[in-house]
């Protein structure tokens, strides 16, 4: 995708740019729910709690699910999870929903930003506590991750 200048795409087009460049390889719609593959990961539109491949999935914020690269099957869901992965700088490889908080698994070249909607009560990377600052950006709470592919697990008090 090229721009050519700042008026070769149109105000009420602005909103699609992210979904043009997703890479998804395919997506169908089957009752409440849609079936998405992408070779990179994307984000798509969807309001309330998702399963995702018929679990909870924690990595959504108001209006958008966050998915790894694969094929998967969203769902609407019941229950929020206890925490949700509101934005991740960093690849997301793979996501949880815990019954106090929710793990996931990223990659990055650089250092990650991880923004939670909760305050965490821990943090922990590969197993082991992360003591960074959590400083809040209004609702949602920052974490600082290093670069690589780690696993984190976040817990919030119920």
């Amino acid at each position: 995708m090229a721009l050519y200048s700042e008026n070769s795409i149109a105000a009420a087009d602005v909103g699609w740019l992210s979904s043009a460049a997703a890479g998804v390889e395919s997506w169908s719609r089957q009752g409440r729910g849609l079936t998405i593959e992408s070779r990179f990961g994307t984000g798509i539109r969807w309001t309330g709690p998702a399963l995702v491949d018929g679990r909870l999935w924690p990595a959504a914020d108001e209006d958008t699910v966050w998915l790894p690269p694969g094929r998967h099957r969203v769902e609407p869901a019941r229950l929020e999870p206890p925490v949700r992965l509101a934005d991740l700088t960093g690849e997301l490889i793979s996501a949880e929903a815990l019954g106090d908080g929710m793990v996931i698994a990223y990659r990055s070249e650089g250092r990650a930003l991880a923004l939670v909607d909760r305050r965490p009560a821990r943090v922990a990377l590969d197993g082991k506590p992360l003591d960074n600052a959590v400083p809040a950006t209004g609702a949602r709470h920052l974490i600082r991750l290093p670069e690589g592919r780690h696993e984190l697990r976040v817990e919030v008090k119920g």
